[in-house]
């Protein structure tokens, strides 16, 4: 249980220290101006990013028993809800977009932000499936190299982007290696039910 703790501990300092670096090398590179506007999306794909928690992971993390066709139903929910939040935070950006006479920078980073908050909803069910079986070490070791590959797209393709986006391309190229890891280091045969889809439904209500 200490190891265990040990780990979670070290992967949320790890993730603090690697977040406030990256965020203060931008706040240097692009300026209190543009760095607000990319504050400003994040906290706005943030907040609907936890209102997207409707209580479908956590129900994986305290199940006795999780069958594919559970993971792959849940897996399923927050692909639907993720893809909801990105469309309605879409539309919230192209209103602030339209109005409020912002560069077309603005919407690309926007939308690039909005896109990231469905690929963050879909990492939730196999990150509540480690917790579960309190696979920190494993959660360290994704989380850190994620971040780290994410970080290392930025810089490879440096040269092809405008300084302004770097920041979301970190976070949406550290996302889908997240993502991707965890699918391949934690693999199940896809099935989804409807049985289970309207269960959770109904518990919902």
């Amino acid at each position: 249980i200490i190891n265990q703790f040990s780990w979670n501990s070290l992967d949320i300092f790890a993730r603090l220290g690697i977040n406030f670096f990256v965020y203060f090398y931008f706040l240097n590179l692009l300026g209190a101006d543009k760095y607000a506007t990319f504050v400003f999306i994040t906290l706005i794909c943030g907040v609907a990013q936890s209102l997207s928690k409707l209580g479908q992971n956590d129900f994986l993390i305290i199940a006795d028993d999780i069958s594919s066709k559970v993971l792959s139903s849940v897996f399923v929910i927050n692909l639907i809800i993720g893809i909801t939040v990105t469309l309605l935070l879409s539309i919230i950006f192209l209103l602030v977009f339209y109005f409020q006479d912002r560069d077309i920078v603005f919407l690309i980073a926007a939308l690039i932000m909005a896109f990231s908050v469905t690929i963050a909803v879909c990492t939730h069910s196999f990150l509540s499936l480690l917790q579960k079986k309190q696979k920190f070490k494993k959660l360290f070791f994704l989380n850190i190299t994620s971040s780290i590959s994410g970080l290392l797209v930025t810089y490879a393709f440096s040269g092809l982007i405008i300084i302004d986006l770097y920041p979301v391309i970190v976070v949406i190229s550290t996302q889908i290696f997240l993502l991707i890891s965890l699918f391949i280091s934690s693999p199940f045969k896809f099935n989804v039910s409807l049985k289970i889809l309207k269960s959770f439904y109904l518990e919902s209500k």
